[in-house]
């Protein structure tokens, strides 16, 4: 049910939006949220601390580079010399370990561990690991400047403890898995078989035919159930342009929004979901093909809301709540990216204002989001706060 916004507060400066006037830049490029307060980092390496409930400011920490919050809802940051610190009350931090490199983010597991990503690779249990070209997912090359690991767009700790590094370069885009159980990256296994060189009817036939030979050949990697084949761990992971947000649900189940941000056609919801088999899961491409998307409609982030159990995205034409009703997936809007402007619509064509960056929810339909454009808001519901 769409809901319609009763006011809009905006802590920030906004000039009116025209096609030829400047866009305006986030001030934040990340945001963790613990109850009330969101932890945001800014371009200038400063952690503002901002509480929801009024609008203020609790506190500002310089010199951050990246932020984190942990499953029990420990804050953690690093500073941009490598040093990991832990808030135990508010402003007050306990130093727990550091690393060497330009630092890109800091990731807790489920046993206490922490791990860090730089410039030098992942630091895990005092080693530093660097992936190299068996462990790349996708056709990008762009990884490595100078022997040093580049900044990734986009890092993610799965409900595994295996940890996601992902370089978007639209069409030349790569991701590589670290196992935090197994101190090393996943191997990249290519289910690759002999072109045949006939001439198909349609994709589906050419498929039919590929997967019965990738089963015949690599019996370790490939399953078939029924009528569904699957896959082992990350073989055939539905992975192809670069990745806009990697999420999972309660059960496991991963979700990728991914695509060409200026191409509506190579833009979408995949899905990679568990079997009874473990560590199998099976290929599920183009979900929102279900939804009744709009014309030029360009998916953005995928979240997965823990209080309701339910997928919402965001894409040029506003935020959707994904829902399920006899088998088909339904989308319901929540908030019209309109209203955000004092005048003149947004550009539906491209999706660029506000382009959200991350989602992390608060509750049932009430959620914090990262733009590109006008720093961060907080949707309670009814309303929008922007913080910049």
């Amino acid at each position: 049910m769409f809901k319609k916004l009763l006011y809009l507060i905006l802590f920030t400066s906004l000039s009116t939006y025209s096609q030829k006037a400047k866009l305006p830049e986030s001030k934040y490029v990340d945001i963790e949220v613990k109850n009330s307060l969101v932890y945001a980092v800014s371009k200038t390496n400063k952690l503002v601390v901002w509480d929801m409930k009024d609008g203020s400011i609790k506190y500002i920490k310089k010199n951050i580079s990246c932020v984190t919050k942990t499953k029990k809802d420990d804050i953690y940051c690093a500073t941009t010399d490598g040093e990991i610190f832990k808030e135990t009350s508010t402003n007050k931090w306990k130093k727990e370990g550091g690393f060497t490199g330009k630092p890109y983010a800091i990731f807790k597991t489920k046993n206490n561990q922490i791990a860090s990503l730089s410039s030098k690779g992942i630091k895990f249990n005092s080693k530093y690991f660097l992936p190299t070209e068996k462990h790349r997912i996708g056709n990008g090359i762009y990884s490595y400047k100078n022997n040093k690991l580049r900044k990734p767009n986009l890092t993610y700790i799965d409900s595994k403890d295996r940890i996601w590094i992902s370089y978007d370069f639209g069409k030349f885009s790569e991701v590589f898995i670290f196992d935090t159980k197994k101190s090393s990256y996943v191997n990249n296994k290519l289910l690759l078989v002999p072109d045949d060189k006939k001439d198909y009817n349609s994709k589906e036939e050419y498929m039919a035919v590929l997967r019965k030979k990738q089963l015949k050949k690599y019996d370790f990697y490939i399953k078939k159930e029924g009528k569904e084949y699957s896959f082992k761990f990350p073989v055939e992971a539905p992975l192809y342009f670069g990745l806009k947000s990697i999420c999972q649900d309660e059960k496991g189940n991963y979700y990728f929004s991914e695509g060409l941000p200026y191409s509506h056609r190579n833009s979408g919801i995949f899905a990679y979901t568990k079997t009874p088999t473990k560590d199998f899961y099976q290929a599920k491409e183009h979900l929102e093909k279900q939804l009744k998307l709009q014309r030029n409609e360009i998916i953005g982030q995928v979240a997965f809301n823990s209080y309701d159990k339910s997928l919402y995205y965001y894409s040029n034409y506003g935020f959707y709540k994904i829902t399920k009703k006899e088998g088909q997936l339904n989308n319901e809007l929540i908030i019209d990216p309109n209203v955000l402007l004092y005048e003149g619509a947004i550009s539906h064509e491209y999706g660029k204002l506000i382009n959200v960056k991350k989602i992390v929810f608060t509750g049932e339909e009430q959620f914090v989001f990262l733009t590109s454009q006008y720093g961060f808001g907080h949707f309670d519901g009814s309303n929008i706060n922007l913080y910049n």
